[in-house]
């Protein structure tokens, strides 16, 4: 307590260099503090599921890339092959319904799932209950539940709501109970708001990937064991679907918490270097400073030293000093950190994994506490302890015995150069990694993506009523809306797509006919569902042919579009325009029609990063689609509209006409192509 007294005092006494030093510390503190948050949320703390060691992510490799996602065709064999090495295999797939209390309808994030779910991560019902294996098989009863959070929203916790009836895809359900407050989704980058059975038919012959598929190792079972027996049941899939899948394919086991952030280790892992390197050089900066207010107080050390104070004691005064400067520092830098944290969370930089909405994932517990308070301890050791012990050194009698105020020495005027030399070295490295890093940022936002979004705007419906069940319907309402959107005035073109360029595409196997080109495997592309006006909406340019047309209708020849990419791998030296091609997204090729190609477009980079090479894409018209699949891409349609203005009534008066064309569908994530590709 005497030492902590007489620091208090030397601060005091020297209020510039203290303030300096704490500013310094501040900055290099809170800077580690904020990182270290977003590192403890994704890669340190556990997840919040029960034995989170023995999760498994469940996926397969096709034409030689990962996919994390599986087909329900896919997930049977998986369920079948159980008795393995795994248990509770568990499928979950998102999607956009309208749901109706009677009073208000609203789109809202649905996730279907099945019963194994609820064991495997730990989910429970906080009233009611979650499904039974009975409602979870195909013709079950139809049930659903609710998310804490639109509980509270819509339903204002009425305790009664279990036992109501919901309106969801046009038919009713039943609210079997309300999930507890702390179901954790942010790992797969959800927050449903309804949670509905995913009724799996065990029967099912489709392939398209869309579900997320995780099981639990069995007792004494080992990843190694499991990517076995994987690898058999990838197998097995081949022979039941020989079209459906490479002979070099198969079925992965990875380890789910690695799976689900090794995108984002290398990223966070370069942070912490960077930030660690600011903290160095603050401490260098404080040390400096501690030696050139120590060279003033040489007297004063000599005098301590002459009246009987011990090397130790003097060295103990010093390093207090320190000490006392780091934790005021540590206190203020983790109050900074926090609050740096907050702010660039809610710029949404990056698609981190188990964030969540808003940086929900990031909170501060023990391991932030234990952090903040090592590194405030640490750095205030290695600020203090080297000047204390080379200040505390010497002939102090000498010292004493002198003249006015003492200077430094030429060893630690020496060594105050090195101190600096080693900022300035350690700053330099820092200025050119962020130099380097600022200019990649401008080169990909100076990237020509391919088509123009400025004054675009975006509408997602979900179209989850029975009549539009067929192709022909969802084929009538996209033309009575185009017609309708665009004679408003202001409204240059409008179209309907599944995916918007930059969002999560579909990607499909491709057979390009009398093409010799590796023919004895599929080929993976990006798949574009499209109704005509689309390149015209996104000013996309077509290099040779025609765009899609009105008369692209089921009863004419089935047409594709391919991007100048695909024309170069496939025609090289040839012309692709009249060329043909099978793409078969949900089923095996021979129940698909071969497609002619009648255009092909510029490249459009519609997948990220945006530093990657141009993918390979075909556009197909969701006039032409069968039933069954133009109703799964009717679940989510967006509409895109091209405007001489962006004014808000303009915008209404959209709204409004796609919502009474769609029968009062109500529309969501309202926003522009600008602020989708920002």
């Amino acid at each position: 307590m005497h030492d902590l007294r007489h620091a208090i005092r030397a601060l005091r006494t020297a209020p510039i260099v203290s303030a300096v030093a704490i500013v310094s510390l501040t900055l290099g503190i809170g800077a580690n503090v904020a990182v270290f948050s977003i590192v403890n949320a994704i890669l340190l703390k556990p997840p919040p599921y029960p034995d989170p060691d023995r999760l498994v992510l469940l996926g397969y490799t096709f034409s030689g890339a990962s996919v994390p996602v599986v087909s329900e065709t896919k997930l049977n064999v998986w369920k079948e092959q159980a008795d393995a090495a795994w248990q509770d295999v568990a499928g979950l797939r998102s999607r956009r319904l309208n749901v109706s209390d009677g009073f208000r309808t609203e789109q809202v994030l649905a996730l279907q799932t099945n019963t194994n779910f609820f064991r495997l991560f730990g989910a429970r019902a906080a009233l009611g209950r979650v499904f039974t294996d009975a409602e979870d098989r195909p013709g079950g009863d139809r049930v659903a539940l609710l998310s804490d959070g639109f509980w509270k929203r819509r339903f204002g916790a009425d305790p009664a709501v279990v036992g109501r009836r919901l309106r969801i895809d046009g038919t009713t359900a039943t609210i079997v109970g309300v999930l507890n407050a702390d179901v954790d989704t942010a790992i797969f980058d959800l927050a449903p708001d309804v949670w509905i059975p995913l009724h799996l038919d065990p029967n099912s012959t489709d392939h398209p990937p869309s579900l997320i598929a995780a099981a639990r190792l069995k007792p004494g079972a080992t990843i190694a064991r499991a990517q076995e027996h994987a690898r058999r049941a990838g197998e097995t899939f081949h022979r039941r679907f020989p079209q459906a899948s490479g002979p070099s394919d198969t079925f992965t086991v990875a380890p789910f918490h690695e799976a689900a952030v090794q995108n984002a280790r290398a990223s966070l892992l370069v942070l912490v270097g960077a930030v660690g390197f600011v903290l160095l050089i603050a401490c260098a900066n404080v040390a400096n400073l501690i030696l050139i207010r120590g060279s003033v107080r040489q007297r004063e050390i000599a005098i301590r030293t002459a009246i009987g104070a011990s090397r130790w004691k003097v060295v103990r005064q010093l390093v207090t000093e320190g000490l006392l400067l780091a934790f005021i520092g540590g206190g203020l830098g983790f109050a900074l950190g926090e609050a740096g944290i907050r702010t660039l969370l809610a710029l949404n930089p990056a698609d981190l994994p188990r964030i969540g909405p808003q940086g929900g994932g990031v909170a501060v517990d023990w391991r932030v506490l234990s952090f903040a308070l090592t590194i405030s301890t640490m750095t205030g050791l290695v600020c203090s302890v080297w000047p204390a012990i080379r200040l505390s050194s010497g002939d102090h009698l000498m010292q004493l015995g002198s003249e006015g105020r003492s200077g430094a020495t030429g060893r630690e005027r020496r060594l105050r150069a090195w101190f600096v030399v080693g900022e300035m070295a350690l700053a330099l490295v820092l200025l050119v990694g962020s130099t380097l890093l600022i200019r990649t940022f401008a080169a990909l936002n100076s990237v020509d993506r391919g088509y123009d979004a400025h004054r675009v705007v975006a509408y997602r419906v979900a179209l989850t009523d029975p009549r539009f069940a067929t192709t022909a319907a969802v084929d009538q309402l996209i033309r009575t809306t185009i017609q309708r959107i665009t004679a408003l005035p202001g409204v240059i073109s409008a179209a309907a797509t599944r995916t918007l360029p930059l969002e999560s595409d579909w990607r499909t196997n491709v057979r390009v006919i009398d093409r010799p080109f590796d023919e004895s495997s599929p080929v993976f592309v990006s798949y574009r569902i499209i109704s005509p006006g689309y390149f015209t909406a996104l000013n996309i340019p077509v290099l040779r042919g025609r765009a899609l047309t009105d008369g692209d209708d089921p009863r004419a020849v089935p047409v594709a579009i391919i991007n100048q990419a695909m024309a170069r791998r496939y025609w090289p030296n040839g012309d692709a325009l009249g060329g043909r091609l099978i793409a078969f997204p949900g089923r095996v090729p021979d129940e698909e029609p071969v497609r002619q190609i009648v255009g092909i477009v510029g490249d459009v980079r519609d997948g990220m990063p945006l530093d990657q090479d141009d993918r390979q894409t075909v556009y197909v018209p969701l006039s032409q689609l069968l039933d069954r699949e133009s109703a799964s891409q009717a679940e989510s349609l967006a509409w895109i509209v091209r405007t001489r203005d962006e004014s808000p009534a303009l915008a209404r008066s959209i709204e409004r006409e796609i919502a009474r064309t769609s029968g009062a569908a109500p529309v969501a994530d309202v926003s522009s192509m600008d602020q989708l590709t920002a």
